[in-house]
């Protein structure tokens, strides 16, 4: 059997002890099995967070009944496994109301309808339909871990995939968003993938990987419409590998030259293309409408004219230019008109690009429509176990000393982990979708596995240091991500002060997203003479779970059960006003709001419920 070229790219492997490596991947196991039993013991305590009711029904809606009406904005593909083990008849759902007639028309008549199915209809059960969509979501966070796990095993032996192992299964952002009915876990799943494709590919191309790589590219366009960064991302790394000087055997042939390299690029990259088109209309049943019904269009032309009505607003009235519609929202419009897509999918990027030009943001203390470029590394201080970035930051200065020795397959590893993260953390801190730390929870497995390798190279070089430096770190974040135990979402590191000191750094999903209802009710029972004024942040109906309470000004909850208007005139004694934090921060708040409840923000709270709803005791001066 002929050996192959020297110059291709090979990886000798760690040298093999059966008895260790049988010891790695139980280990491996127990920490994936663990992860799983933390975070689902800590979902099942919460209620659906803020995009949940509607996901939840859009998989559902989409799966069994093949109408994208519900939440376009937000391709299939993982919808379509949380739904798996939601049959048909899972809901009794009203598709003559007018909300469901009207959903295709305007966003707030989905979420309306969702919440009506959910939360107002006689026989549902809202927990428990969410529950079982969010046992699927679990899976893919499971397979996140492992594909981790393989990944770092293939480049750095059992002491890597341990490690990796490790720093992702005690991580809280993927503890808390792991099991929830939302596509962030699911694309980072699959972006994990495709740069696993890419380093398999660019080893040595075979048919059977590019068609992997494709079908990769394919998935991620459905998943998610910031999958379209995906693909450049990957893209680049594959011109990387180009200009390397080790050869490459593509389909069986050694290409040596930067030109035969960089046509391989081209090709790999066209076969990609090729391969996504038709997984996209294949997601969408290769069907062009949104519905059964050959009369509910999506109205594509309506959401781009709003944006161009929000960009007149921008623009000082004395010099008023007519606006004109971006590329991207103008190629949707094209893709649409001419049939080239399915309806759905365009009405979707045109959705996302119109809905990401402005988004209420907070920060520090000051709120911003477009963002800051700084945003998300703030958020990875913040919302990062201490251990972990030790880990991150050992791992980088390692690297950095370590670049000149080298092997050519080493080189081609850190390629894949480094030009796709880079690509999309770009991306990201370029947008104005300044959200959550969820929405940069695909490049984390990068920096894990880059941790993990760093770590059995270095256990390789100074067994005894690295041994001690991995235990403490090991031990410090079980203790620092177990202690936070069950309230994952707000979860903020020791060092900036915990969930309570979060209040002041970051908004939205980093610290509040409306799942705290099941505890406040369980806080009233125990408080039952304490009469409660609530500001609360979500979708969710709190009259579902039996509380009682009475709307302050800004609160998203529908009225109280009991009737009665919102908070008006003298505070009956022992009041109590129980504040989400997002609202607490004026976020999505009038300044007068804004204001009002920024006063109280300088007062101690008599209990904060889940670090999400903070309750002050106002029956005093």
């Amino acid at each position: 059997m002929a050996a192959a070229p020297k110059s291709q790219l090979q990886s000798p492997g760690p040298a093999r002890n059966r008895r260790a490596d049988l010891i790695a991947a139980l280990s491996c196991l127990l920490l994936l099995a663990t992860f799983a039993a933390v975070s689902w013991l800590s979902v099942r305590q919460k209620n659906a967070t803020f995009d949940e009711p509607n996901d939840s029904i859009e998989a559902w809606i989409a799966t069994r009944y093949a109408d994208y009406r519900i939440s376009p904005a937000d391709p299939p593909l993982a919808y379509y496994w949380a739904a798996l083990p939601q049959p048909k008849n899972a809901l009794r759902a009203d598709f003559n109301a007018t909300n469901w007639t009207r959903a295709a028309h305007e966003v707030i008549n989905e979420h309306r309808f969702s919440i009506d199915t959910l939360y107002h209809t006689p026989g549902n059960d809202a927990d428990r339909f969410i529950a079982r969509s969010r046992a699927m979501m679990l899976v893919l966070a499971i397979l996140v871990g492992a594909l981790t796990c393989l990944w770092s095993w293939r480049l750095g032996g059992a002491i890597a995939a341990v490690a990796s192992a490790a720093l992702f299964c005690f991580d809280p952002n993927f503890l808390a968003h792991g099991p929830l009915v939302k596509n962030d876990v699911a694309i980072g799943l699959v972006f994990v993938a495709m740069a696993f494709a890419t380093w398999l590919v660019g080893r040595r191309a075979t048919i059977g990987r590019v068609i992997a790589l494709g079908l990769l590219c394919g998935a991620a366009l459905c998943v998610k419409f910031n999958g379209m960064v995906l693909g450049p991302a990957i893209a680049a790394a594959l011109l990387v590998r180009a200009f390397l000087p080790e050869s490459w055997v593509v389909l069986g042939r050694e290409q040596k030259t930067i030109a035969r390299k960089l046509l391989a690029t081209l090709a790999i990259c066209a076969a990609c293309l090729a391969i996504s088109y038709p997984s996209i209309w294949g997601c969408y049943r290769f069907r062009f409408g949104s519905s059964p019904d050959p009369s509910v269009h999506l109205e594509s032309k309506w959401v781009a004219q709003r944006y161009l009505d929000f960009e007149r607003t921008l623009q000082p009235s004395a010099s008023r230019v007519d606006p004109t519609l971006p590329l991207s929202i103008r190629a949707g419009l094209f893709l649409e008109e001419h049939h080239l897509l399915p309806e759905p999918w365009t009405n979707g990027l045109i959705r996302n690009v119109e809905g990401t030009r402005a988004r209420d943001a907070y920060l520090l203390g000051q709120y911003s429509e477009t963002g800051w470029w700084y945003y998300f590394p703030l958020a990875v201080l913040f919302k990062t176990p201490l251990a972990t970035l030790v880990a991150f930051a050992a791992t980088l200065v390692f690297l950095i000393r370590s670049a000149r020795g080298i092997s050519a397959e080493e080189r081609w590893a850190m390629v894949c982990l480094v030009v796709p993260a880079s690509v999309y953390a770009l991306a990201a801190i370029t947008g104005n979708l300044n959200l959550g730390i969820r929405h940069l929870l695909p490049i984390y497995s990068f920096a894990f596995i880059a941790a993990g390798v760093a770590l059995a190279k270095w256990r390789a070089r100074r067994p005894r240091a690295a041994a001690w430096v991995a235990a403490l770190l090991g031990v410090g974040l079980a203790i620092e991500t177990l202690a936070a135990f069950p309230n994952y979402i707000p979860f903020f590191n020791l060092a900036v002060g915990g969930s309570r000191g979060g209040l002041a750094l970051l908004g939205d999903s980093n610290i509040d997203w409306g799942g705290q209802l099941k505890q406040l009710v369980a806080w009233q029972h125990a408080h039952p003479d304490r009469p409660l004024y609530l500001c609360y942040f979500g979708t969710a109906d709190p009259n579902y779970y039996g509380l009682r309470y009475t709307n302050l000004p800004g609160s998203m909850a529908p009225a109280p059960a009991s009737g009665g208007s919102p908070a008006s005139g003298p505070l009956p004694p022992k009041a109590v006003w129980a504040i989400s934090a997002t609202q607490l921060q004026g976020t999505y708040l009038t300044p007068d709001l804004r204001t009002t409840y920024a006063a109280l923000r300088e007062h101690e709270p008599m209990t904060v419920l889940g670090g999400e709803i903070y309750l002050f005791d106002m029956s005093g001066p």
